[in-house]
């Protein structure tokens, strides 16, 4: 199966480019960094820390609603399998899945787009 890759590029508030990649393997993410070293840009990793059976309750109840794009359960497997979190190397930020996000911006990026 062919890996499909979703990036977003934008500017944030300091005028510095930003990039967010679903990069589920560190070596994955270790290379981005290696890749704009050289740019002079910060990067940060958020974690969204979500149990595989949340993720898959989230999953079955999307094919129902079709909100978002649906993934067969194969994909997800393999997605769910080859999953690497970041470890205290990385420095993530981390959103459990239960946290309110409101709050959770509030207190971990409000001052980092100020």
């Amino acid at each position: 199966m062919p890996k499909q890759i979703t990036s977003s590029c934008g500017i944030c508030r300091r005028g510095k480019p930003s990039l967010t990649l679903p990069e589920t393997l560190k070596a994955e993410r270790q290379h981005i960094r290696k890749r704009i070293a050289n740019l002079g840009v910060d990067v940060v990793t958020i974690y969204v820390d979500t149990p595989k059976a949340i993720a898959r309750q989230r999953l079955l109840e999307n094919r129902l609603t079709k909100t978002r794009v649906d993934y067969p359960d194969s994909a997800f497997n393999e997605i769910v399998s080859a999953m690497e979190p970041p470890d205290a190397e990385e420095n993530p930020i981390i959103f459990h899945y239960e946290d309110d996000l409101e709050t959770w911006i509030t207190e971990h990026l409000a001052s980092a787009l100020r």
